[in-house]
This record gives C-alpha cells, structure tokens and sequence, in this order.
C-alpha cells in the first residue's frame, strides 16, 4: 500500500469516528480508482465517474471514478485487480431533505383549530420521497420554533393534537388541520423533514395563525314580554378576552334577512336582554363569538325564535243587555289586527277562581264576545286576554 493510500485510510476512519449530528449533514462514502485509467467492470460492480448530489440540487460532478456497495454504507474491503486498486476515500454523498419554504397558516374549518398548508420536499436525492415531519408549535411569540433550533425542539409538538401525515411525493400539496386550540389564540409552527436515514432538513419558515373562536350553544329564553325577551347562551375554550354578537330580526334567519330589519348588539356576557320590541311579533337569534370589533368570528348559532306577548287588552264594559244575553267589548291596547282573545265568564266574583261556580271560555279574533243563554237576572263577571303568535296568554284584564 502506498504513503497516500495510508493517510487517505487514516484520515478516514478519523472522518468515521466523529459523533452523529442531528443537525443537517452530509456523508461522502466512496472507494477512489489509482492506477491507469481504462475499464473496470464485471458481473458485479461497474465504476463510473460520480456525480454530486445534495439537498436536492446536482450538476456537480467529480474527477474521481467512485464505487458504492450501498447507499449509506462504507465499502468495507479492497477490491484488486492487475490493473486497478480500489480504496476509501471520498466521493458522492447521501443527501438530506430540502426545507420547506411554503409553510403557511390560517383559521381552521373547525372550532379551535388551523389549517396548515406546504409543499412535500424532496428527499435523499432530487427524486425522493422525506420519510417523516415533526411539526412544533408554541402560542408565545418569543418562543416560536421558526426563530431557531433549539426554539424548535424545545416546542410542543403538533402531534399533541393531530396526526402528522406521512410526507407525500415531492411537489405534493400537504395539508393538516390542527384542532383543540384556544378559539381565538395565535399559534406560530415551524415544520422538518426526515430522510429514512434519519437526516432532519434545516428548519422551515415559521407560519402564524389564530385558531378559530369556539360558536356559542344556545341555552334558551327567559324573561318574555310584551316588547323585551332574554337570550341566553354559553360558550367555553375560548381566551378570555373575547365577546359575543347578537343578531335579532323578525326575518326566520338575520343572516339572510331579505330586506327585514337587523339589530347587531354585542356583550362580553352570556346573555343579552333586548327591549323595544313590538308586541305579539317573533324574533329570530343568532349569536357568535368575537374578537375586538369582529375582525375575528366564530360561526353563528343556528336562528332560534321567540314571540312576544301581546298587550293585555282593556276592558271596555257592556252593551245589548237582555234577559239572557249581553255583549262583553274590550279594546286592543295596542295590538295588531288579528290578535286573538280569550275571555272567561261566571257568576263568580273572579272567573279566574270561580270556587266551584260554572265558567265558560271563548276565543274570538274580534273585540267583543256576545253571550247568550244567561239567566235573567244574574250577575255575570268578565275577563279577557290576549293570546301571542305561540299560544302563550297574556295576563287578564
């Protein structure tokens, strides 16, 4: 073996005894031809020039004629000839995965969630496919896993909360969608692929986005009026800073009122009281959570209703008394044509607590009752109400 075969093993198996890095590298592994130049070939092997290969780029070649068992292996023996004497030295290279240089964010379909887009790298050479991603995340900005390395690994993985899909063919568009968020929080991702020989690429660009605010649940109504009503609802998962918005209208949906009025109110609380209302009328609401002014929304709730009582009419006395019948009028005090009233009638004081005494109720869309087959000369006592759009009576007059 000749001086310079010696030093180039020696400063090999120096090359081989350094530790593995995890850090983006690249190994040369290669057997040099010395001797004369000519063919070298057989049924087993065949030498060709070599041709550079890394991070997805080539068009580099070498002078050097190199010959590889394996990719990632050393060459482990001699291979002599008359001609030609093969030893270690260096030459092509394995190659580690491209970074990702389209990683981006957004709001997420889903409650609490972000949708993140990129683009598959190519891996161990221009053709190949990564073996694996590990995706980190943080929600401080001064620790997000773009800054550095060790921001990264230091970094919740995003595998706390979803599945990280197997890499794709490169040039494939890769999508995940990121759940069980904080509804209105911001996130900020880095993203690293793995070669199957477990080379990681160079940290990606960082990506940032709010998670989508958590919607409502309607919980019900309370406190119904003759022109106010309570809406209540709750909401969790959200940061604490964010408020809701009210929508109200007559229309079935205030998000497609088709020309009905809409109010939009909005509340830090979880309840909205509104006043102001027309009697006997139905109101449809929605309800989202919001950030600020709204530049952030969760969905809407879907339109829940609810009617208004109507107005408690007033009693306006008698007319065409006779022996055995009479007329019973009243006013509307305020409600709209086509309101229904209930009137009840005894001979007790209160027809309401009748104490045994026989009671009859009517119904009439009119503003009088006209009773007949009374007995002559008895006290008769009245009491009318309105009935709402949902069958919900008024108080009596």
């Amino acid at each position: 073996m000749t001086a310079e075969q010696v030093r180039k093993k020696a400063a090999f198996r120096r090359l081989a005894g350094k530790p593995f890095q995890l850090l983006p590298a690249f190994i040369f592994i290669a057997l040099t031809v010395t001797s004369h130049a000519g063919s070298f070939s057989g049924p087993n092997h065949e030498i060709l020039p070599a041709v550079v290969d890394y991070a997805g780029r080539d068009g580099l070649s070498s002078n050097n004629y190199n010959m590889l068992t394996g990719a990632g292996g050393f060459v482990q023996s001699f291979f002599p000839s008359e001609n030609h004497v093969l030893v270690l030295g260096l030459g092509d290279l394995m190659a580690w995965p491209r970074t990702v240089t389209d990683l981006s964010a957004s709001t997420g379909p889903a409650d609490g969630s972000v949708l993140l887009s990129w683009t598959s790298p190519a891996a161990d050479g221009s053709t190949g496919t990564a073996a694996a991603y590990e995706l980190r995340y943080s929600s401080v900005p001064v620790e997000a896993p773009a800054l550095d390395e060790a921001r990264f690994f230091l970094s919740a993985s995003v595998t706390d909360f979803a599945a990280v899909p197997a890499p794709g063919a490169p040039g494939s568009a890769e999508q995940l969608s990121v759940p069980g968020l904080e509804g209105g929080a911001t996130y900020y991702f880095a993203i690293k692929a793995r070669s199957s020989w477990d080379a990681w690429s160079y940290l990606s660009v960082g990506a940032t986005a709010q998670a989508r605010l958590h919607a409502p649940v309607f919980s019900g109504f309370s406190g119904v009026g003759e022109g106010s009503v309570r809406i209540d609802w709750s909401c969790s998962g959200n940061v604490s800073w964010a408020g809701y918005r009210v929508l109200a209208s007559t229309a079935p949906d205030p998000l497609a009122p088709g020309g009905a009025q809409v109010t939009s109110s909005d509340t830090y609380n979880t309840y909205l009281s509104s006043s102001g209302l027309s009697a006997d009328t139905t109101y449809y609401f929605r309800v989202a959570a919001i950030i600020g002014n709204g530049a952030s929304i969760s969905y809407y709730t879907a339109p829940r209703g609810i009617s208004t009582l109507a107005d408690v009419p007033s009693a306006a006395g008698f007319a065409d008394v006779e022996e055995n019948a009479m007329v019973f009028g009243w006013s509307p005090n305020g409600n709209s044509g086509g309101t229904l009233y209930r009137v009840a009638f005894s001979t007790a004081p209160d027809p309401l607590e009748p104490e045994g005494a026989e009671v009859v109720s009517s119904d009439t869309y009119a503003l009088s009752l006209s009773a007949s087959g009374l007995a002559p000369n008895t006290t008769y006592h009245f009491r009318v109400a309105a009935v709402n759009r949902a069958g919900v009576v008024t108080d009596y007059a």
